[in-house]
């Protein structure tokens, strides 16, 4: 180890911070030094060399995530809300579905965006989208039902030809039918054969 003394600047240097930050060293008791006495080049503190080349710097602890928010980020998110808020006032309600029978109702229906409430109770219904473990998964499968379907519905509406529809039409009100009445009787059968299996 090297005997001769040194400036804090020059221990500044060797160490790689700042010469306070030697000091402050010094002060703590963490690097050895002479204070006070006309050593060497004369400097009211002193350290030898040796203890500078072999001081090890103290660790700092990871850095966390930064708790500021560019300003950036701030005005778009200001910017992203007014829009949403403006498009929002400007546009109107979904209109009621008066008549599932009616297949272009049926669909103008889902392109305005009716079926949006539902979608989240239907799906989580369903034991596929139970059994995904993943929260962030089941949100973005959400969003594209409720994205997905209504642009899917005006794509049809716009670019399906009308004589396609006046075909599938009568398919439509027979389907919706049935389903109207054969729902309710399942239900009823459902509830009746497991209240009996129940009593026996």
């Amino acid at each position: 180890m090297s005997d001769d003394w040194i400036s804090v600047y020059e221990a500044a240097e060797i160490i790689g911070v700042s010469p306070q930050q030697v000091n402050n060293y010094c002060v703590k008791g963490r690097l050895p030094s002479v204070t006070g006495q006309k050593i060497g080049r004369g400097f009211t503190r002193q350290i030898r060399r040796g203890d500078a080349q072999s001081f090890v710097r103290p660790k700092r602890g990871p850095k966390g995530p930064r708790q500021t928010v560019p300003v950036v980020a701030v005005l778009l998110a200001l910017l992203l809300f007014s829009g949403v808020r403006a498009v929002s006032a400007q546009t109107p309600e979904p209109p009621a579905l008066t008549n599932p029978q009616d297949l272009l109702g049926a669909l103008g229906w889902l392109a305005a965006g009716g079926a949006a409430p539902a979608i989240s109770l239907l799906l989580s219904k369903q034991k596929w989208f139970n059994a995904i473990a993943n929260p962030q998964a089941k949100v973005w499968i959400v969003m594209s039902g409720v994205v997905g379907l209504p642009l899917l519905a005006k794509a049809l509406v716009d670019f399906v030809p009308a004589t396609v529809w006046g075909t599938v039409q009568p398919w439509w009100a027979v389907a919706v039918a049935a389903f109207e009445i054969g729902w309710p009787l399942s239900q009823v059968t459902h509830l009746l054969v497991g209240k009996n299996l129940q009593q026996a």
